[in-house]
């Protein structure tokens, strides 16, 4: 007597993120099944086998159904999954470009990503080797003359998106008093 198969997806894994728009998707089953289908997002199915590729996956989640059928019956398993090829935005907000400041600055931005979430952010100052920052990061004793901030953001899938300030110190002015001197009362 056969039994109704057991479909199980062995790739994409569940929640598996990919930073490339293709994705293959690896499955068996017990029970000797006669044909497979597969359905991307709710899509008509249609006969496939393992390995089963989807290319041009637009940025999102995804979700694939692999049905097997066998003279039981039919059963089906299904694995969701995200695309993200596009790296997080990034918006400083202090210092605006073109600012002049005092010595010390306080840097603020944002770092978003529509698909999946920015998973680290680094800071570079001028020449200086990047380190990983959060907003709101204080940079003091800063020499007069021109500066840049560079700050990188990282998503889940490995992309990366980048933006940058550049901002002049002013010049702190030196005051000389030459009369009355210390002595003359």
């Amino acid at each position: 007597v056969a039994q109704i198969p057991v479909v199980t997806i062995s790739a994409p894994t569940a929640d598996q993120v990919f930073a490339i728009s293709s994705v293959d998707v690896t499955f068996s089953a017990t029970g000797s099944p006669t044909g497979y289908e597969c359905a991307l997002d709710g899509g008509t199915a249609s006969a496939c086998t393992s390995t089963k590729t989807y290319t041009g996956l637009p940025d999102g989640e995804h979700t694939v159904v692999v049905s097997a059928t066998n003279t039981a019956g039919t059963a089906n398993s299904s694995v969701t999954f995200k695309v993200d090829t596009t790296g997080p935005q990034v918006a400083i907000t202090s210092p605006v470009d073109g600012a002049t400041t005092g010595e010390s600055v306080a840097l603020d931005f944002t770092a978003t990503d529509a698909t999946t979430s920015v998973t680290g952010t680094t800071c570079k100052l001028d020449a200086d080797a990047a380190t990983p920052c959060t907003s709101g990061e204080t940079y003091s004793g800063l020499t007069p003359g021109s500066h840049t901030l560079l700050v990188t953001a990282t998503d889940a899938a490995g992309n990366t998106g980048q933006a940058s300030t550049t901002f002049t110190v002013a010049q702190i002015p030196v005051v000389t008093i030459s009369a009355p001197t210390a002595d003359q009362v």
